[in-house]
């Protein structure tokens, strides 16, 4: 039977199950209110005038203009009106290929495209840059721009100086996301180090942060904290952070560019050859569809990067799953035991169990003959709750991997 968990495993769960509600949110979300007739053609004047006051206060502080905080919202409508047209260049400063791409979609097609065909969160960001605006036409939702800012559009969009940045953009976010998915939270000073390592060049730090912002805004995949930057699916950025430092002399999982560049990718799970496995169980012991099973497992990775350990799945997996006999919990644990050491954790720098246990024992062997047939694997042997765990952080295996 599942044993009892104790206050902190159950603030884990409950954190990692806040987690799996805000993943889900992310994709099912739609926003109210933003979605009133829009006339087309319009002008920026026409369309800053649709925004509340609370947008335009929104607006005015990513574009950093001074001085307007105690203006109405008529004076605020009337100075943007003369502003943006001025930092359209400044927006795509600091703005990634993808976003570019959107705005050349809405040229080519006359200023005007369906909303389906952009993300959620995507809308929310373009939407409160001041370049593009939400609303129904024709009985479709859509996204605009004003046909005043077509033409300035038009002779940036083209610019090398631009494109080159965009590119640049680009690349310090996808590294950025792939770097927060298998390491949770890093420092600014710490991930800057890494993205100069990775692209081979240096990062300007008020640059950076300008960018990353505004991709924390566009694309929700990160944040940023007391900590630093933290991926979107860590529930306790403060513990992970710990947990790092407390592996003295252990180096972050030196993954190749080409690893995380995937990492990167919007709402990415690492579906390695562990978790197909857990996939395939559960759809031939429980007859689930492979969509479903999918879905409990990319549920269950959040959480076992989130610090919960096997007996804490089986509780979670209790909810979702019936168990006929004692003998089927057993098989539904191997699956488990084997996902849990074969997921990349961020407490462990990156690492699985079973990478960071085998690391630490090479290390420790006087020669490279003893290295084979000492390899431990954490999937196959079996540790006692009170013995030291293998990754070296000193804790004991129930306080650490064996969670």
């Amino acid at each position: 039977m599942p044993q009892m968990i104790d206050k902190d495993t159950e603030k884990r769960l409950i954190s990692a199950s806040q987690k799996i509600e805000q993943m889900h949110g992310r994709r099912e979300d739609e926003q109210e209110g933003q979605w009133k007739e829009l006339q087309f053609p319009f002008t920026l004047s026409e369309g800053l005038a649709r925004l509340t006051k609370d947008e335009l206060t929104v607006i005015r502080r990513r574009l950093e203009v001074k001085k307007a905080s105690s203006l109405k919202k008529a004076e605020l409508v009337a100075l943007f009106s003369e502003v943006i047209p001025t930092k359209v260049e400044e927006i795509f400063s600091v703005w990634d290929q993808e976003r570019l791409g959107l705005i050349r979609k809405l040229i080519r097609q006359g200023g005007l495209v369906p909303a389906a065909e952009v993300e959620v969160k995507a809308v929310d960001s373009l939407c409160l840059s001041g370049l593009v605006f939400s609303g129904m036409n024709d009985g479709q939702e859509v996204l605009a721009i004003p046909a005043d800012l077509i033409e300035i559009i038009q002779s940036l969009e083209v610019s090398e100086v631009l494109l080159e940045k965009m590119t640049r953009n680009s690349e310090w976010i996808r590294l950025t996301h792939g770097l927060l998915y298998y390491y949770g939270t890093l420092k600014p000073d710490k991930l800057i180090q890494m993205l100069e390592k990775y692209t081979k060049s240096p990062v300007d730090r008020t640059v950076f942060a300008r960018v990353i912002d505004e991709a924390i805004q566009y694309y929700g995949e990160c944040e940023i904290n007391q900590y630093g930057y933290t991926h979107f699916k860590v529930a306790d950025p403060e513990r992970v952070l710990h947990e790092q430092q407390s592996r003295i002399g252990l180096e972050y999982f030196p993954f190749t560019k080409e690893q995380l560049w995937i990492a990167g990718e919007r709402d990415y799970v690492d579906r390695n050859h562990s978790y197909r496995q857990f996939v395939k169980f559960l759809t031939n012991e429980y007859k689930m569809n492979p969509a479903d099973a999918d879905q409990l497992a990319e549920e269950c990775v959040l959480v076992i990067q989130n610090g919960i350990g096997p007996n804490e799945m089986i509780d979670i997996l209790q909810h979702h799953l019936e168990f006929p006999t004692m003998a089927a919990v057993d098989d539904l644990m191997k699956v488990v035991v084997a996902m849990i050491n074969n997921t990349k954790q961020p407490f462990l720098k990156g690492y699985t169990s079973i990478e960071l246990s085998t690391k630490m024992k090479v290390k420790s062997q006087p020669s490279s003959s003893a290295q084979k047939d000492n390899v431990i694997n954490l999937a196959t042997k079996t540790m006692g709750r009170n013995d030291a765990c293998l990754c070296g952080s000193g804790k004991k295996y129930k306080k650490c991997c064996g969670r």
